[in-house]
Parts: C-alpha cells; sequence; structure tokens
C-alpha cells in the first residue's frame, strides 16, 4: 500500500513541477502589459501573516495604486502581475502582493 502512495506523491510532484514550467514559458509569451500603472511605484510595506512574508499596501494617495485597485475588482480582487501574486483584502483599502513561487 505504501509503494502506491509513495508513486502516487511522486506523480503528483512531478504534474506540479510541469505545470509550474507551462507557466512560466506562458508568461513569457504574454503579450507586453497593458496596465495603467506601476506597481514599483506603490509604497510596499513589509507584512507578516499566517502565510507567511508579504508586502502590502495602503497607498491611497498614488495613482498606481488607484489603478491596481480598479484592475483587482475586475479580476476577483486577486490576479499575477508579473513576478508577483496581487490580492485586494476584503475589508478595506489595503492590497497585498507576495513574489510568486
Amino acid at each position: 500500500m505504501s509503494e502506491k502512495i509513495d508513486a502516487l506523491v511522486r506523480a503528483r510532484d512531478g504534474l506540479k513541477m510541469i505545470a509550474d514550467a507551462v507557466d512560466d514559458i506562458l508568461q513569457t509569451l504574454a503579450p507586453p502589459s497593458i496596465h495603467k500603472y506601476d506597481i514599483e511605484k506603490v509604497k510596499w510595506v513589509d507584512a507578516e501573516g499566517p502565510n507567511g512574508k508579504y508586502q502590502r499596501s495602503s497607498d491611497v494617495n498614488s495613482i498606481d495604486f488607484k489603478e491596481l485597485l480598479k484592475d483587482l475588482v475586475l479580476h476577483d480582487d486577486k490576479m499575477t502581475i508579473g513576478q508577483y501574486f496581487v490580492w485586494k483584502f476584503e475589508d478595506d483599502a489595503k492590497i497585498g502582493r507576495k513574489p510568486k513561487r
């Protein structure tokens, strides 16, 4: 029985590696960004939550922040931008970002 479990675990891990590789290739093939903002111009603060370290921003005076917030709303409050997974917090105008794995 444990041989079957080991084989399934190895197969799952291999498939995850393949999926990650395909994501990387797709990212390089994506058209140039059409975003109206630059997430590097947003002021980010280091933070840590239950899922580890991340950065957050409440830079409401920044045009880049406001445009990013609008884009997040259009994408169900989460999306990938470049090398970052970005999300909108539910409770207020706060955005988080974390490097993709």
